[in-house]
């Protein structure tokens, strides 16, 4: 593929990628990646180019982050005012 061709194509499935995520039919971890995929299948990047551009100590502090939070009841994760009223 041609320089201009890949940004064409590129651009094609992020846009694409971005509509499902935000139409949230599908799950967004499951449009990303697909949307990765489509991208190294097509010849944009290659696999060792995108396993080279993941910032892995980004990776691991996002891992704690989630882990953390998932151990934080939800009650306690807004200001009281900000919480929903739970239906009785």
């Amino acid at each position: 593929m041609e320089a201009n061709s890949q940004v064409i194509f590129a651009t094609a499935v992020f846009l694409i990628t971005y509509a499902i995520i935000i139409s949230e039919k599908i799950h967004r971890a499951v449009i990303v990646l697909l949307g990765a995929m489509v991208i190294i299948l097509g010849g944009v990047l290659h696999q060792e180019k995108a396993v080279e551009a993941v910032y892995h100590n980004q990776m691991v502090f996002l891992k704690g982050v989630i882990v953390q939070s998932m151990a934080i009841p939800y009650e306690f994760k807004l200001p009281p005012h900000l919480m929903m009223q739970r239906e009785q």
